[in-house]
C-alpha cells in the first residue's frame, strides 16, 4: 500500500426523512433484565464488571500512528483522525475539520490495513432549510460504522437540540459497496449514541439528549424500517452485545435488556 492514494468517493446530498411514526401501542422491541444507576463517569468500571470490550484504538496512540504509516496518503483533508474502531468487516478511520464534526471514512482491511475503500460525507452535514443562526451548533458528523456483507452503515448526527436542525438529524444510512450508492436513508432522531449494533437482518440503536425522549430502537437492517423501540431514562451512549443480551450504558444509567421476539 506504500504511496498508493486513498481515494474519497464524495457522497451527494441524501434525503432528510422526518422522524418516525411508531404508534404508541406498538409491542415492545425489548425486554428489560435490569437497570441500574451508575456515577456517569464510570464507563471503565461498566466494561470490566460486564467482561465488555469497546473495539476502539486511542486516536493519537502509536498503535494508530503506525497503522496510519502503512496507509502514506490520504486524498482529503485530515485532522485526526478523530476516532479509529473495528466493527463488521472493516477497521474504520474517521476524519474531520474539529470546527465541524468528523466528515470523511476510510476502511481498511483490519488483518492487513490496507485500503478498502473511503467516503466523503461532506454533503451530510446540514438538511435543506436549516435556520442559518443555529448552523455552528448543528453538524452532523460521522458517529459510527459498520460494514456487513458488501453494505456499510453508518450513523450521522449532531449533539445538539433536534429542533435546532428541525428535528431532521441522527439518521443510519446504508450504502451499498459496490455500486457505491445509498440503499435507504432511516427516518430522523433514532441514532446519536456512540455507536449501534447490526445483529441479523436487524440494526440496534440508541436515541437521546437534554429534554428529549430517550430510547432504544429495533431497525429492519432491510430498509431501515422502524420496527419498535423501548423508553430508556436517559440517553444512550454505548450499546453493546454478549451473550444474547444487549448492555446499554445511557448517561446516569446501566440498563441490560433481550431481544423481545419479532
Amino acid at each position: 500500500m506504500a504511496g498508493e492514494e486513498l481515494r474519497q468517493t464524495a457522497l451527494p446530498v441524501p434525503a432528510f426523512p422526518g422522524p418516525a411514526n411508531v404508534p404508541a401501542t406498538a409491542k415492545p422491541a425489548f425486554t428489560l433484565v435490569r437497570a441500574t444507576p451508575n456515577q456517569i463517569t464510570d464507563e471503565e468500571a461498566w466494561l470490566a464488571k460486564n467482561g465488555l470490550h469497546l473495539p476502539v484504538y486511542a486516536p493519537g496512540g502509536q498503535e494508530v500512528r503506525s497503522m496510519l504509516e502503512s496507509l502514506q496518503k490520504v486524498e482529503a483533508p485530515v485532522w485526526g483522525p478523530a476516532k479509529v474502531f473495528d466493527a463488521g468487516d472493516s477497521r474504520f478511520f474517521l476524519f474531520g475539520d474539529p470546527r465541524t464534526g468528523d466528515i470523511y471514512l476510510a476502511a481498511v482491511d483490519p488483518r492487513t490495513v490496507t485500503f478498502k475503500y473511503g467516503f466523503d460525507f461532506s454533503a451530510y452535514d446540514h438538511p435543506p432549510g436549516e435556520p442559518v443562526d443555529r448552523e455552528k451548533f448543528t453538524h452532523q458528523e460521522l458517529r459510527w460504522a459498520v460494514e456487513k456483507e458488501g453494505v456499510l452503515y453508518v450513523s450521522t448526527c449532531h449533539r445538539t437540540y433536534a429542533r435546532d436542525s428541525k428535528r431532521l438529524n441522527a439518521y443510519i444510512t446504508a450504502i451499498d459497496l459496490k455500486t457505491k450508492t445509498v440503499r435507504w436513508r432511516s427516518p430522523a432522531l433514532v441514532a446519536n449514541a456512540e455507536n449501534f449494533l447490526v445483529i441479523g437482518d436487524e440494526i440496534i440503536t440508541g436515541y437521546g439528549f437534554t429534554a428529549e425522549p430517550d430510547y432504544l430502537y429495533r431497525l429492519r437492517r432491510s430498509d431501515g424500517r422502524v420496527l419498535g423501540r423501548v423508553k430508556l431514562k436517559s440517553a444512550p451512549d454505548r450499546i453493546l452485545e454478549k451473550d444474547g443480551l444487549l448492555y446499554v450504558r445511557c448517561y446516569d444509567t446501566d440498563a441490560v435488556y433481550k431481544l423481545a421476539a419479532p
